[in-house]
């Protein structure tokens, strides 16, 4: 009975660290492509200007400057909330979820550590964000979660990930923002 309440519990946790994880980047990335869009769009425009269309072939190059912001954006994110998790302990929607991110001794993590665990959780967790490859990740990141009750990038990092009890109001709300990413990034990934 007790390994059965302690599996539903891990259940439960890794669920709100995967709804927390893609509510936060989800709405982070909205922000950077925000502004990284408006960037590239200022470069692509000089560059039409230097590089007449007749000289040199855009319309192949589309695909590649869309992948090459893509990882930017990414890698950009990245860095970000590894300087919000150092600075604040967790990440909005984190918090909304009553996750925080602390070192064995219970406090705050460095930058470093943060960043090494971002891109650790990027390698392992979410496969590079390649598709299948990221699906298959995810699946087994989730399974050796439930499995051992933590993660390699944060076992590998002297991370804890504390919960602290929340209402079922910031259950609901947190569980909204979670599901409404996956049908916006479904929803802008078939276009």
């Amino acid at each position: 009975m007790t390994d059965q309440i302690e599996n539903y519990t891990l259940n439960k946790k890794a669920w709100l660290r995967y709804f927390a994880r893609i509510s936060d980047m989800f709405f982070m990335l909205i922000l950077l492509i925000s502004v990284m869009g408006f960037a590239f769009m200022i470069l692509a425009l000089i560059a039409l200007k230097l590089f007449p269309s007749y000289l040199f072939p855009w319309d192949m190059l589309s695909s590649l400057l869309v992948f090459v912001q893509t990882l930017l954006i990414i890698i950009v994110y990245l860095f970000i909330e590894a300087k919000i998790i150092s600075k604040y302990g967790t990440t909005p929607f984190k918090k909304l979820l009553g996750i925080s991110i602390v070192d064995i001794n219970g406090e705050k993590l460095d930058y470093k550590t943060s960043l090494i665990r971002n891109l650790t959780l990027w390698l392992k967790g979410l496969g590079l964000t390649i598709p299948f490859i990221s699906l298959i990740a995810l699946i087994m990141s989730y399974n050796g979660y439930v499995e051992q009750g933590t993660t390699p990038w944060d076992k590998d990092n002297g991370v804890v990930v504390q919960y602290e009890p929340i209402s079922t109001i910031r259950f609901a709300i947190g569980i909204i923002f979670g599901i409404s990413a996956l049908i916006f990034n479904a929803y802008f990934s078939f276009q």
